[in-house]
């Protein structure tokens, strides 16, 4: 038996013979759908805004700390460990970028002076000297003339996803003129915001800026901070194997670093947030409480349209339908349920996505994947709830029903 079938279509008439009832089941399940929409979102927005910087590396290898356990620890290594993987055969070009946090005041914004707000942002921060920029061209696609305009001294570029307390880009946001000259302060030193660029937020980083070493330099107080940086980046040259470079510059490096490819290391970061921290628990559980308040609405729903046709159910078991035809009733009930509660929550989640994006600067994205796997799991969901139901006609007797 088939959701469209050509015979009379009786789950069909079944559901929407009460309309009222039939737009409320429909919301019920669409709740559930989005429910389940917004958890694999933030949950899959978790492991890419916290992978969105190596994402943003131009590299095939990372040199990093070997206390380092997450990229946000923000721990460091000498600098002459890079020095040292520079002479490596398959190295093309060994870089250092750092990564460090500072206090960003907000002044000339409307605060008195005893009122104004002061909150950490992070600092990213390049060499620019060097032969091949750290930046991926396809992740920023402005960054060389981005980083002709970070050259002069005291400036730096916005993330245009940080958070509005760092916000001199609100007024771009609404419709007004990109915020290029506006001035902030950070460790007691003016910046000069020249430009924006495009990473994004994660789960302990509300705001970024870019530039380069010596205006990093000039905020740490003297180039003595630059002797030790947060990641060296190791780009391989044309035709070397980079399994083949990460094992020689394991053998050369000293205890005190770990080298890395960059699948390694993102698969590195995405374990340690789903598997040691309770970040990725809460949003997996987030998961099943929305698949489990489903299959209880859905249950709920099947449960009234089978006492409510009781009778019915058991006159096509007086004149000869099996078991199997009218559990199928059921069952299909229980199909378009899914379908058309799908359809309403994917209405529903996708501007919900833009809108939770634009508020977070996460990266929540509805992609045909995630959106597959919750249409799995509300066809799952609905078809545990048509079998739960079901029950109550497997058990009903034609003589004692009438």
């Amino acid at each position: 038996m088939f959701i469209f079938s050509k015979r009379i279509p009786v789950a069909w008439l079944n559901l929407t013979h009460h309309k009222p009832r039939f737009v409320l089941s429909i919301l019920g399940i669409s709740f559930a759908v989005v429910l389940m929409l917004v958890q694999v979102g933030f949950w899959r927005a978790l492991m890419d805004s916290q992978t969105a910087m190596i994402r943003m590396l131009d590299a095939d290898i990372f040199i990093i700390s070997s206390t380092m356990s997450t990229i946000t620890d923000i721990e460091s290594f000498p600098q002459d460990r890079i020095d040292q993987a520079r002479g490596v055969e398959g190295v093309a070009a060994a870089r250092p970028f750092y990564i460090r946090y500072f206090p960003f005041v907000w002044r000339n914004a409307g605060y008195y002076e005893d009122e104004v707000p002061e909150w950490p942002i992070r600092v990213l921060a390049f060499h620019p000297d060097q032969a091949r920029p750290p930046i991926r061209v396809e992740a920023l696609p402005n960054f060389p003339s981005l980083q002709d305009r970070l050259m002069a001294a005291n400036t730096a570029a916005l993330d245009v996803r940080s958070k509005p307390m760092y916000d001199a880009i609100r007024r771009w946001r609404e419709g007004g003129p990109a915020p290029r000259g506006i001035e902030r302060e950070i460790a007691g030193i003016r910046i000069r915001i020249v430009d924006l660029f495009d990473l994004g937020t994660d789960f302990t980083t509300d705001g970024t800026l870019l530039m380069t070493a010596d205006n990093l330099a000039t905020l740490s107080g003297g180039h003595f901070a630059l002797e030790r940086a947060q990641f060296g980046l190791i780009s391989v040259a044309p035709g070397a194997d980079v399994d083949d470079v990460v094992s020689r510059l394991r053998r050369l490096l000293p205890d005190d670093v770990r080298v890395l490819s960059r699948s390694e290391l993102i698969e590195e970061e995405e374990a340690f947030w789903s598997e040691s921290t309770p970040i990725g628990f809460i949003f997996l559980l987030g998961l099943i409480v929305g698949f489990v308040v489903g299959v209880v609405i859905c249950y709920q729903i099947l449960s009234t349209e089978v006492t409510d046709h009781l009778s019915e159910f058991a006159t096509l078991k007086a004149i000869g339908y099996d078991d199997r035809y009218v559990h199928g009733i059921v069952i299909q009930e229980a199909l378009w349920l899914s379908m058309l509660g799908f359809i309403v929550g994917l209405a529903v989640g996708w501007p919900l996505y833009s809108f939770l994006a634009d508020q977070t600067g996460l990266p929540l994205q509805l992609t045909i994947g995630r959106g597959m796997l919750i249409l799995l799991l509300t066809v799952a969901m609905c078809i545990v709830s048509g079998v739960l139901a079901v029950r109550r006609i497997r058990t009903a007797d034609p003589a004692e029903v009438f």
